[in-house]
């Protein structure tokens, strides 16, 4: 999940929050 608003915990299971750039929150995800 990207937002900009959003915060931890996150109400959906298996979710990961991410901040900042999403692409690069993505990148770094996949081991980019």
């Amino acid at each position: 999940m990207a937002s900009t608003t959003l915060a931890e915990p996150l109400p959906w299971q298996h979710s990961i929050l991410l901040k900042g750039d999403a692409a690069d929150a993505v990148a770094g995800l996949k081991g980019g």
